[in-house]
């Protein structure tokens, strides 16, 4: 479930509560525990990345900082109130404002800092800056998937040296959120093909019920799709290698137990109309289908 909006007077008990796993929660952690380094969030407008950064930078403010850190952030405009953080919003956001909000946030030399939105080449060379004097930044991109991601930064400036650095990039995260049926109306849809292959799933009820408020949705489930660079990874970057990026990181799904990294947003989409949480119907709009082979591997980690 996505956490509602409003001050805290401490941050999560379990970054869990997002709606993610035990697996996807630890390399979570492990990205926000970096000393320094740049924590990119992106997915399209609505897939929640507001509320993303909201919650990481509340949990690494009591969890990391014991509610005592130097929290800035620059947004246009600002959209929720983030505990521990000193918010501000840009003027003229279209107009350089981004960099010079950026240049006098690190005068103040904040242990965290928090750029809305990366918009242009300006603003981009303004946070490497910031991440290679030594802060961890968090901010969104506008990007559909991990590799996608990587390119766009690549579009604004930051150069496959900096990119390609260890430390540099403390985390990459793409994320979507699914509607999940309501309990109470959802409809079974028995030989549903997936992969090339039958299930019995469910779809939404148009009609829904009093318990959905007639929408046949209850709720909104994240998902996300994410990297922790390694060198293999790393190695590809700095050669602007963007399908040897992609092949190494997918390798990842081979040395993890569960649907953690090197899953895409797909096969974590597909994993919940498997478990009955999400419309077969619209999973098939929204993504198309899942190839056979994905599957296979898919079907591994989850029976």
């Amino acid at each position: 479930r996505i956490i509602p909006s409003g001050v805290r007077k401490s941050s999560l008990i379990d970054l869990r509560e997002m709606g993610i796993s035990d697996a996807e929660a630890l390399d979570m952690r492990r990205m926000l525990s970096n000393p320094y380094g740049a924590y990119l969030v992106s997915g399209t407008t609505g897939s929640g990345k507001s509320t993303t950064l909201k919650v990481l930078m509340e949990w690494m403010q009591h969890y990391r900082y014991d509610d005592k850190g130097s929290f800035l952030t620059i947004e246009d405009p600002v959209e929720y109130q983030i505990a521990g953080a000193r918010q501000s919003s840009v003027l003229d956001a279209d107009d350089g404002g981004f960099h010079i909000a950026i240049k006098s946030a690190l005068r103040r030399d904040p242990d965290v800092l928090m750029v809305g939105e990366i918009r242009d080449p300006i603003s981009a060379n303004a946070l490497s800056g910031a991440v290679e004097s030594g802060h961890y930044c968090f901010t969104t991109v506008h990007a559909g998937n991990i590799v996608t991601l990587l390119q766009r930064l690549s579009a604004l400036g930051m150069t496959s040296d900096k990119l390609s650095t260890p430390g540099f990039i403390a985390g990459l995260q793409c994320q979507k959120l699914l509607p999940v049926l309501c309990d109470h109306c959802k409809k079974p849809h028995p030989g549903a093909v997936l992969g090339g292959r039958t299930f019995d799933v469910y779809e939404r009820n148009r009609a829904g019920c009093e318990k959905c408020n007639y929408s046949g949705i209850s709720a909104r489930q994240l998902v996300i799709e994410y990297m922790r660079p390694t060198d293999p990874e790393l190695e590809a970057i700095s050669r602007q290698d963007w399908y040897g990026v992609y092949s190494q990181w997918r390798k990842k799904r081979q040395t993890v137990d569960t649907l953690a990294e090197g899953f895409d947003l797909r096969e974590k989409a597909v994993a919940c109309v498997l478990a009955g949480r999400v419309c077969v119907s619209w999973f098939s709009l929204e993504f198309g289908d899942v190839e056979p082979e994905n599957l296979e591997v898919l079907l591994g980690k989850i029976h």
